[in-house]
């Protein structure tokens, strides 16, 4: 083999070479950005990718690139809530205001229900007393009284069974919306969780040493 072709297989050599690396630090970068719990430096995708922060600072492009990937994490990590998460927390928020709405309406429904039964019960205890009170009573106000004795009985039986049936719709609401907000309060907690993480990472970036520092 001649002088110049063993020159030019070797400089061949060397760009291939050099080209794999870049390739490696390529990849390393992509898969620092899709892992959430990495940060991008160049130390970090020197290590991923095998090669020295050396040959990272010797080319300009993977340089820039590393830096443009890693402000563009920093962007992600520092952004507030997605509008997803605040959809979510006001979903959450209005499904509180039904329950509650729903419960107070409930609750008042039983109230009158109550207050049914009370007039109810006064009236049969009128008509027990005129029955009482009177020493002949003709059969037909006799029949006349135990009719409407019965019904108001059996009234106040139907209202015992819908103020039952409202009480157990009050507690199952009661359990719904306490897990509705024990998940709005658990949403908020990880938004904030979120927020106080972003700003550490703002922070911790700000004082940062200089890129010359870093080199």
């Amino acid at each position: 083999m001649s002088t110049s072709a063993a020159v030019e297989a070797l400089a061949r050599h060397n760009q291939e070479r050099s080209q794999a690396k870049k390739n490696a630090v390529l990849t390393a970068v992509a898969r620092l950005t899709e892992d959430s719990s990495a940060r991008i430096t160049k130390s970090a995708v020197a290590r991923h990718a095998g090669v020295s922060r050396e040959f990272i600072n010797s080319h300009s492009d993977l340089k820039r690139f590393i830096d443009d990937a890693a402000r563009a994490q920093l962007q992600r990590q520092s952004a507030p809530p997605s509008r997803s998460s605040n959809n979510e927390l006001g979903g959450l928020r209005a499904q509180n205001r039904t329950f509650a709405d729903t419960i107070a309406h409930q609750k008042n429904t039983i109230a009158e229900l109550r207050a049914t039964i009370e007039r109810l019960r006064h009236q049969r205890q009128l008509h027990l007393g005129a029955q009482l009170a009177a020493t002949v009573v003709e059969p037909d106000s006799r029949r006349c009284l135990q009719q409407d004795h019965d019904r108001l009985l059996s009234e106040t039986h139907e209202l015992r069974i819908r103020l039952d049936e409202q009480q157990r719709c009050i507690d199952d609401l009661s359990d719904d919306l306490a897990a509705s907000r024990q998940a709005h309060a658990n949403a908020v907690a990880d938004q904030q969780q979120a927020a106080r993480q972003s700003a550490t990472i703002v922070a911790l970036t700000a004082n940062r040493p200089t890129e010359a520092h870093d080199r």
